[in-house]
């Protein structure tokens, strides 16, 4: 094979790689339009409203792993003491923390010590103490080592009583009937529905009152505005359309819900991955498959928890990074399960996808870039097809941001301006040509550090989301880890489906080949 038979293999490639996902957007985007009116129809009837004074409502023991959250950790405990469920328990876990977050609980909830749960199913780091509240009984508070966020959670499920176990920031918000809406699959499946995910949502300029979003602003900085497109096309264009084929592949850390038995059976939170939120998930569906049980993933959109999302470049830049390297470690520890029959759905489709789109996807991306800029400098682009497909990739690009801005202001209203909704739709194609690489970028830099086996959280930095009774603030939220899986959008599709050698450029290639 010569140079020139290679370069037309690659952007072959390329072009075949590209149009794939052109096809799976589409058809991404239409299945989550028919999820999203079939929840619609589905909210017509309030089954909260029965769960709610039902005494047979699964128990929920809510998990909530914290670290240094002593200014903030009083009221966002509050908020999720008052959801809207008849029957739950807040478990905070303090991990080591190195502020007085302790402190702050004993002053705010009156705690009395009290002796610790021995039958331990999970090996964590050890227990200082077990507190519970004088004032609020269904509160307990924990004290051990530090361990990191998966340990601590580890520690909340061996003191949990429930049967569900829900797992949220101490730095989110939950809105009041989230909790009833996101334990609703299980209700009405209690044998069936292995774990349900809720939709996040960015914070940032947001105004709250005991969980409720009482003013809902569009971040005054760039970065944060583009997040919150970034962040509704991924629950609202993947997640959504995921849920709906049972190919759901990530539950977010910052607001999930998992049935205690079976998450005892996988051996809990792993402690050594990055990604424990995804890599959870695929490993209890795993087990689930291989002992041949059938068994669901619920995405309930209207199940919505607040969070705030990084400000600056330099602190989103390493949370994106610490993202896909998540992504990689996951998908390379179960990578007997993608693309086989077997694993069903999830594993022709969901970790297939999310393997050659998002695993993938930046290596491919800046080939097709070097490419691009190559054949540029040679001058081997039809100028024609390219600018045809350009106009094609903007045009399908704004597609997903103006189909995730439908879904969500034709049947779950969290943003509730017009004007908010226009400018959304207006950023978005400017998204495309910056923001979206910038991410890629970072994405990249992430999957070089797996290959170099690193692995550090890092500090995230926030300002704090504004409450009427204060500032809740504290470390990274468990978002999903990649969000922008429904699509590539504008220079990664136009330039590898545009790489077409002109016409006189070809006839040079072949005759190079044949001389």
């Amino acid at each position: 094979m010569n140079w020139w038979q290679f370069l037309g293999w690659i952007q072959g490639a390329l072009a075949a790689y590209y149009g794939v996902l052109a096809l799976i957007t589409v058809g991404l985007v239409t299945i989550a339009i028919a999820a999203g009116w079939r929840r619609s129809r589905q909210l017509t009837i309030d089954i909260g409203a029965t769960m709610h004074k039902s005494p047979l409502a699964p128990g929920v023991s809510i998990i909530v792993p914290a670290y240094n959250e002593e200014a903030t950790i009083c009221a966002c405990v509050e908020s999720f003491l008052t959801l809207r469920y008849p029957r739950f328990e807040v478990v905070v876990v303090n991990d080591g923390s190195k502020d007085d977050t302790v402190g702050s609980m004993h002053s705010g909830f009156d705690l009395v010590e009290v002796p610790a749960n021995n039958d331990l199913a999970l090996a964590t780091k050890p227990v200082r103490a077990v507190y519970r509240s004088r004032v609020m009984d269904n509160l307990t508070v924990i004290d051990k080592e530090n361990g990191g966020k998966s340990d601590a959670i580890n520690v909340g499920v061996n003191h949990s009583t429930m049967e569900l176990i829900c797992v949220v920031d101490a730095d989110s918000l939950i809105e009041s009937d989230s909790l009833l809406r996101i334990i609703e699959p299980f209700a009405m499946e209690p044998d069936r529905v292995l774990a349900a995910g809720g939709s996040i949502r960015i914070a940032n300029e947001c105004k709250f009152d005991g969980g409720e979003a009482i003013e809902v602003n569009l971040p005054k900085a760039r970065i944060p505005r583009y997040q919150v497109l970034e962040y509704l096309r991924s629950f609202m264009l993947a997640r959504l359309p995921f849920g709906r084929m049972h190919a759901s592949v990530i539950i977010s850390g910052a607001f999930g819900v998992f049935r205690r038995k079976e998450l005892l059976e996988v051996g809990g939170y792993d402690t050594s991955t990055i990604g424990e939120d995804a890599e959870l998930s695929v490993r209890m569906q795993r087990h689930m498959i291989e002992q041949d049980l059938a068994y669901d993933i619920a995405f309930v959109p209207d199940a919505v928890c607040w969070t705030e999302c990084p400000p600056s470049t330099r602190v989103l830049a390493r949370q994106r990074a610490r993202w896909h390297q998540g992504l990689s470690e996951f998908l390379w520890r179960h990578r007997k399960m993608v693309g086989r029959p077997r694993f069903g759905v999830l594993g022709i489709f969901g970790l297939l996808y999310y393997f050659l789109f998002e695993c993938l996807g930046p290596i491919v991306e800046i080939l097709a870039v070097t490419m691009a800029l190559f054949l540029f400098s040679i001058d081997y682009i039809n100028e024609q097809m390219f600018f045809l497909l350009t106009l094609g990739s903007v045009f399908l690009g704004l597609i997903q941001s103006f189909a995730a801005l439908m879904i969500d202001a034709l049947w779950f209203r969290r943003i509730p301006r017009l004007g908010q909704m226009l400018r959304l739709g207006a950023e978005s194609l400017l998204e495309m040509v910056s923001y979206r690489w910038m991410t890629q970028w970072w994405r990249l830099k992430g999957q070089i550090a797996w290959f170099r086996g690193k692995h550090s959280w890092g500090d995230m930095q926030r300002a704090g989301l504004s409450t009427a009774g204060g500032a809740a603030a504290g470390r990274e939220a468990g978002t999903p880890l990649s969000l922008s899986g429904a699509g590539a959008t504008l220079a990664a599709l136009e330039i590898a489906a545009s790489l077409e050698v002109a016409r006189d450029g070809a006839d040079q290639a072949r005759a190079f080949a044949m001389s």
